[in-house]
């Protein structure tokens, strides 16, 4: 076992007469700063740690740098405090649908839209090779600025001797061979 000191750390004790905290009011209004980093409970008198924005959001919860010095209570204070002495917590309202328009789009009171997702193309068409080849028209519609087999292509030495889809592509990289143009004109 180790012996190590456990440390406390003790808070300073802050009473702030009234003279003191219209001090603290007029240094918190011209600077955006209190005198001291801790401000005091009003049940303890223990200096809690608030500064910067930590300090802003307390002065708005507390509805003022006055209200704050006057009522602030330290958490230790507030488990004993009974519930009329706390502050009130606002609670989130549930938003309610509202309205439902004839398109199943819900707007809820927020004044968002609750959007169902459609399905744009209710048919999809499959196509193969064998059928866009045999179909002229498809063919020229699915190769008009692309190849619909680069494989072919890239693996022939950038031709498309090979391709089923040569004779009505549209593609603007259709290259034949030298041998293939040979023997093309050599049958005709």
């Amino acid at each position: 076992m180790t012996n190590k000191k456990v440390v406390k750390k003790i808070r300073e004790q802050l009473i702030l007469s009234d003279v003191e905290k219209d001090t603290w009011v007029k240094s918190y209004e011209t600077s955006g700063k209190l005198p001291s980093i801790n401000i005091p409970c009003s049940k303890c008198h223990t200096g809690v740690t608030a500064a910067h924005e930590n300090l802003r959001s307390k002065v708005a919860k507390y509805k003022g740098i006055k209200n704050l010095l006057d009522t602030f209570v330290c958490k230790s204070c507030t488990t004993v405090i009974p519930k009329a002495f706390k502050l009130p917590v606002k609670r989130k309202r549930k938003s309610k649908i509202s309205t439902l328009d004839s398109n199943n789009i819900i707007k809820q009171e927020d004044g968002r839209y609750n959007i169902p997702l459609m399905n744009v193309n209710p048919e999809r068409y499959v196509y193969s090779i064998s059928d866009i080849a045999s179909n002229a028209s498809l063919t020229e519609e699915f190769t008009l600025g692309a190849c619909l087999s680069p494989q072919l292509y890239l693996n022939n030495d950038n031709t498309c001797d090979k391709c089923p889809l040569f004779n009505n592509c549209a593609c603007g990289v259709k290259q034949l061979s030298k041998a293939r143009r040979k023997q093309l004109t050599v049958e005709a």
